[in-house]
């Protein structure tokens, strides 16, 4: 059982998703880290009865629950899971494996050639992501709402800064599948995240990321192509043929 005096190391092993919550603290998972969670909290200044109800959360999750039905929702419901998701989960995940990246990159980057390309891949997604949540952030889901809002609430067709939705809708999916194409080249170089026989918690840890990584941006792609998009097209359509347009 998970307790104060649990080396910090031994439970990021066995709970892979316990480094977001260390990262969230200010504790460092790296190679060196060996003292016992109380320790590490004290030095991070962290509340550590939070961090460890935190961990034992993890262990007590329930089975996921039946998956959900997106295209009955909302066009509002699927913007706000995609953002409060899988957003949130970029904007915390892509810092925290740079970090690791990095830490990796230095420390074993002369021993394994493929980390050199692995580290390249990574920050050309990265800035791609970051500024792919940017452009949906600010332009495509307040436009796609807007136009939700006018269908529900009979108002008049909203101007369209893009011409037409199906504009944006393209540039989204081409850069959706570059960073498909992206991971899958992270995982060809790293054996399907296949850490080395003899990998310090560090290496560990940044496969076991991108990984994670890679799975929940599947989960994003599929949610924003199979159910947002065609959404957002057939409002604007809606929109355009009804009365108050």
């Amino acid at each position: 059982m998970i307790s104060e005096v649990t080396p910090v190391r031994d439970i990021a092993t066995a709970l892979p998703e316990a480094a977001r919550i260390f990262a969230r603290a200010g504790i460092d998972c790296s190679c060196s880290t060996v003292e016992s969670l109380r320790d590490a909290c004290s030095a991070a200044g962290a509340d550590v009865g939070e961090v460890l109800r935190q961990i034992q959360a993890l262990t007590e999750e329930a089975q996921p629950a039946p998956a959900r039905d997106w295209s009955s929702e909302t066009a509002r419901q699927v913007v706000s899971q995609i953002l409060e998701v899988h957003h949130a989960h970029l904007k915390e995940e892509l810092p925290r494996l740079e970090q690791l990246m990095n830490r990796v990159y230095e420390k074993h980057g002369k021993t394994y050639a493929e980390i050199l390309k692995v580290h390249e891949i990574f920050f050309t997604l990265k800035d791609e992501l970051e500024m792919h949540l940017r452009k949906e952030e600010v332009m495509l889901f307040p436009y796609v709402l807007r136009l939700e809002d006018a269908q529900v609430q009979g108002l008049p067709f909203p101007p369209c800064p893009f011409g037409t939705v199906a504009n944006p809708v393209r540039v989204m999916i081409r850069e959706h599948d570059s960073a498909e194409e992206a991971m899958q080249a992270i995982r060809t170089n790293t054996a399907d995240y296949t850490p080395p026989a003899n990998a310090c918690l560090g290496f560990t840890l940044l496969l076991q990321g991108l990984q994670a990584l890679e799975e929940d941006l599947r989960v994003h792609i599929r949610l924003e192509n199979e159910v947002l998009f065609p959404k957002a097209v057939g409002l604007e359509q809606s929109c355009h043929s009804s009365p108050a347009a």
